[in-house]
C-alpha cells in the first residue's frame, strides 16, 4: 500500500487535459499498477492518483510525487501479492519524476529550535563528571525509546510531569551528595529499647527488660545513613548458677557472632560494647545468650538452677570518625568561598554556557541570605539540576559555539563539555578547532562511553539482554556468557577506533577480546578466568573468527532461540551493515515455522528455498537469504559447526551485483571493502550524533564524503576519519538550519 500523508483535496481545480509524455508513458503504468487502490470513490489513504493526467498536474504536487518515488524505489509500491513493479516500469516512473518534477523545497523554519533531553546515560555521566557522584538513574527514570536506531533521538523523547517530578527528586539527592549537610556528618545515637526488640515466644518482656533463656536471641533493627565505624552497646546482666559462665553475643546481618562474657548481675546491668564497620542501609542486630557450664555448676541444695539474660536496650553510635567532605564540596569551598562565585562557575558547567547575574541571584534567593555557604550552594544546586537549562539541550539559543561544544561532548563523551571546549566557545574559536578537538576527545578515556554505547545500538545488540537461547539446546549459554559476548564487541570496536584502524577491520580482523568462557566457546586456547584479554586469532581459526560477523553477540542476536535464521541474519546485514534495508514483507506472509522436535525431511536451506517459491517473497529473499547462508557455519549462539543437524551445510551465496562467496571468510572480505558499508556506518554515526534523521542535502554531503574516503588508495577510511567526517558535516555544525523535529511530547513517559 502506498502510504501518503499528503491530502490532495486542495488540488481540485480542473486542469485542461492535453496529451504529453506523462499521459503517454506514466498513465498506463499508474493505471495498471496503482489505480485499483489509489483511484475510484474511496482511494486508499485519501490518495487519488487518477486525478493526475498530465505532467503539469504532477509538477504542481512535487511533495506527493517525490513520496511516490521513495515508495517505488523502496519496493513498497505496489504492495504485497500484487507483485513488484516491473523493472522497466519502475525505471520509467522514477526517471520521469527525477527529470521533470522539482524536489520539494527544504522545510525552512526561521530560527527553528530543536530541544533534546539528556537521556539516562547522558544524565548519569554528566552527574559523574560534574560532582563525582554515581547517580542511580535506572531507579529514577524509565528506559529510553530509541528513534532512528538510537536513544539520542529527540523525536522519541518525552517530557512528562512524572519525569519532572523524578528530576526534582534526583536533583535533591545529588545536591545532598555533592554538598554535605553538616548535620548529617555529626555522629548519631539510636536506641532500641527492649520493648522494640523482635523476640520469639520463649523470651519474656518484664519491667522494661527482655529475659532470655540460653541459646535464644532477639533482633534489633537500625538504619545507617553513612558508611563508617560504629559502636553497638548492649545493656545487660545475667542470673546464673555457681560455676556457670554467661555470654552475650552480637551478630550483624546474620554474620558471625561476637561474644562478651557477662559478669554483671541480673539486678545491676552493665554495658557490653561491640564495634563494626557498617555500610549505608538497613541492618539487623542479633542479641544471643549462651552459657558455659564448668566441672561443677551448683551446690547440692540447688535443684533447679536458672540461667537467664536480662537486656534493657541496644544502642548504636557512630560513625566514630568524621567522614571527609565530598570532593566537589572541598574543591568548591576552597576555591570559591563566596557562594555567588561557586554558583556562577557551577552554572557555566551544568548549563553549558555563561550564566547571567540575574540567574545567579535568582538561584541564591532560594535560600535565605543568613544561611551558611553549604545551604546556599546546595539549595542553588537543586535549582540548577532541576532547570530545563540543565535537562534540555537547545540548539542555537545561546550562540552556536556553546551549542557546538555540547554537541561535541555529548557525541563523543556522553557528558558535559570540559573547560577547554567551553573556553574555545567563549573565544569564538571552537568552530575552526573542531578537527583538533575531535582528535583530542577521541584520545580521552571518556570516549570509551561513545564507543560502548554506539556499537551496541548500531549493531542492535542492546536487545541481547532479553534474548534467551533455548536452555535445552544450548545449556552452556547463561547470562554471564551473553554479557561476555557484548563485552567482546564493545572492546573490539573501541580498539579499532582508538588505534586508528580502517573500518574494514571491523568485519575482517586478526584479533579479538575474550575471557575464559568466551574463548572456550570459540575454541581459542590459552585464555582463563573472568578478565578479558586481547588475543590474536590462531591461523587455524581465521576462517571462523575475525571481525563482527564472527562475534557470538551478533550471531546470537540475529538468531531464533532454537535455531539459526538466515533470513534474520541476511536482513541484518542489509539493514545495519549495508544501509539497504529490504521492504517490509507483504501482508499475510508469516515466518518460516519452527519444526517440532524430531526429524525433519530437508535442511533449513532447502526449506527456505521452498519458502521463496512465492514470487512476492523471492525478490527480497534472494538477497537476504544469500547473505544469511554465508553465516550458516555458526549455530544459534555463534558456535562453529559443519552440519545442520544431520544435513551438510551449503554456505555459498551470491550478492545482487553478481559477486559470489562460499562461507563466512569470503563474505567478510567482500563486505569489508564494500563502499556501502562505509557509507552506512557514516550515516549511523551521524544519526547518533545529531539525534534525528538526516535531510536530503545532509545525506548527500555525508554520502559524498564517505565515497571520497572509500575511493582513496589503500584499505578505505579509518573509523576515526568517519567520526571526523560527521563532526565536520553541515548536519552537525548547522543542526538548526533546515530540519525541524516534531515537538517534544509532553504526555506520559513511555
Amino acid at each position: 500500500m502506498l502510504v501518503a500523508v499528503l491530502s490532495i483535496g486542495a488540488l481540485s481545480l480542473a486542469v485542461p487535459h492535453r496529451a504529453d509524455v506523462f499521459a503517454e508513458t506514466l498513465g498506463p503504468i499508474l493505471a495498471e499498477n496503482c489505480l485499483d487502490c489509489h483511484g475510484g470513490e474511496t482511494p486508499e489513504a485519501g490518495l487519488d492518483l487518477s486525478y493526475f493526467r498530465s505532467g503539469e498536474q504532477a509538477r504542481a504536487a512535487p511533495g506527493l510525487f517525490w513520496q511516490v518515488r521513495e515508495r517505488v524505489q523502496a519496493g513498497e509500491m505496489p504492495p504485497g501479492l500484487l507483485g513488484p513493479l516491473p523493472d522497466d516500469a519502475r525505471r520509467t516512473l522514477v526517471g520521469w519524476i527525477e527529470e521533470h518534477v522539482d524536489p520539494p523545497p527544504p522545510r525552512v523554519v526561521p530560527e527553528a529550535v530543536r530541544l533534546r533531553r539528556l537521556n539516562r546515560d547522558e544524565y548519569r555521566f554528566t552527574i559523574l563528571d560534574l560532582f563525582g557522584v554515581e547517580a542511580p538513574v535506572e531507579e529514577w527514570f524509565p528506559p529510553e525509546t530509541p528513534g532512528h536506531g538510537f536513544d539520542t533521538s529527540a523525536g522519541t523523547q518525552t517530557l512528562s510531569p512524572r519525569f519532572l517530578e523524578a528530576s526534582l527528586r534526583a536533583a535533591e539527592w545529588i545536591a545532598s551528595e555533592a554538598i554535605a549537610d553538616p548535620a548529617r556528618y555529626e555522629p548519631v545515637r539510636v536506641t532500641v529499647r527492649s520493648g522494640d526488640l523482635e523476640t520469639p515466644g520463649q523470651i519474656l518482656k518484664k519491667d522494661g527488660r527482655a529475659l532470655f533463656p540460653p541459646r535464644h536471641r532477639a533482633i534489633g533493627r537500625c538504619t545507617v545513613e553513612r558508611r563508617g565505624s560504629y559502636r553497638i552497646h548492649v545493656l545487660a546482666g545475667a542470673r546464673r548458677s555457681r560455676g556457670v559462665r554467661t555470654f552475650v553475643g552480637l551478630s550483624i546481618d546474620d554474620g558471625p557472632r561476637q561474644p562478651r562474657e557477662v559478669e554483671a548481675s541480673h539486678d545491676v546491668l552493665e554495658r557490653y560494647t561491640f564495634e563494626a564497620e557498617l555500610l549505608p542501609g538497613h541492618h539487623t542486630f542479633g542479641i544471643h545468650f549462651d552459657v558455659e557450664i564448668g566441672d561443677w555448676a551448683a551446690s547440692e541444695t540447688e535443684t533447679a538452677p536458672v540461667h537467664e539474660l536480662a537486656v534493657e536496650s541496644l544502642v548504636l553510635e557512630g560513625p566514630l570518625e568524621a567522614p571527609p567532605l565530598p570532593g566537589f564540596h572541598q574543591r568548591s569551598l576552597a576555591t570559591y568561598p563566596d557562594p555567588r562565585d561557586a554558583v556562577r562557575v557551577l552554572l557555566r558547567r551544568a548549563w553549558r554556557r555563561p550564566a547571567t547575574e540575574v540567574e545567579v541571584e535568582r538561584l541564591l534567593s532560594l535560600s535565605g541570605a543568613e544561611a551558611g555557604w553549604e545551604e546556599r550552594v546546595r539549595t542553588a544546586l537543586v535549582g540548577v539540576l532541576s532547570s530545563p537549562h540543565f535537562l534540555l539541550r537547545a540548539e542555537g539559543v545561546h550562540g552556536n559555539e556553546w551549542a557546538l561544544a555540547s554537541r561535541l561532548s555529548y557525541f563523543l563523551w556522553s557528558s558535559v563539555p570540559d573547560e577547554r571546549l567551553l573556553s574555545l566557545a567563549a573565544m569564538g574559536l571552537l568552530d575552526r578547532s573542531v578537527p583538533s578537538e575531535v582528535e583530542r576527545m577521541l584520545a580521552d578515556a571518556r570516549s570509551t562511553r561513545f564507543a560502548r554505547r554506539f556499537v551496541l545500538q548500531w549493531l542492535q545488540l542492546d536487545r541481547l539482554s532479553e534474548h534467551v537461547p533455548d536452555p535445552r539446546r544450548f545449556p552452556r549459554v547463561d547470562g554471564a556468557l551473553l554479557a561476555a559476548m557484548c563485552e567482546e564487541t564493545q572492546l573490539f570496536f573501541e580498539a579499532v577506533l582508538r588505534e586508528g584502524r580502517v573500518v574494514g577491520e571491523l568485519l575482517d580482523s586478526d584479533f579479538t577480546f575474550a575471557n575464559g568462557a568466551l574463548a572456550g566457546h570459540y575454541g581459542i586456547p590459552g585464555v582463563r578466568g573472568e578478565g578479558f584479554l586481547r588475543v590474536g586469532i590462531p591461523h587455524e581459526l581465521r576462517e571462523q573468527r575475525g571481525g563482527l560477523l564472527g562475534h557470538a553477540s551478533v550471531l546470537t542476536a540475529t538468531s531464533n532461540p532454537t535455531r539459526t535464521s538466515p533470513v534474520l541474519r541476511g536482513k541484518w546485514v542489509m539493514d545495519v551493515l549495508l544501509g539497504t534495508p529490504p521492504p517490509p514483507p507483504p501482508p499475510g506472509v508469516g515466518n518460516l515455522a519452527d519444526e517440532l522436535a524430531g526429524e525433519v525431511e530437508a535442511s533449513l536451506r532447502k526449506r527456505l528455498e521452498r519458502h521463496r517459491e512465492d514470487a512476492s517473497c523471492a525478490v527480497c529473499h534472494e538477497a537476504m537469504d544469500g547473505l544469511g547462508f554465508g553465516l550458516e557455519n555458526y549455530d544459534a549462539v555463534g558456535a562453529w559447526r559443519s552440519e545442520d543437524g544431520r544435513f551438510p551445510l551449503e554456505t555459498g551465496g551470491r550478492l545482487v551485483d553478481g559477486r559470489s562467496f562460499a562461507g563466512p571468510a569470503p563474505l567478510r572480505a567482500i563486505l569489508a571493502q564494500d563502499p556501502r558499508f562505509h557509507r552506512a556506518l557514516a550515516l549511523s554515526l551521524a544519526r547518533y550524533a545529531v539525534g534525528r534523521g538526516l535531510e536530503p542535502a545532509e545525506l548527500e554531503e555525508l554520502v559524498a564524503g564517505s565515497a571520497a574516503l572509500s575511493a582513496r588508495e589503500g584499505a578505505g577510511p579509518r573509523l576515526s576519519e568517519l567520526v571526523r567526517l560527521v563532526c565536520g558535516s553541515r548536519a552537525f555544525l548547522q543542526p538548526h538550519g533546515t530540519h525541524r523535529e516534531q515537538p517534544m511530547q509532553t504526555g506520559e513517559m513511555r
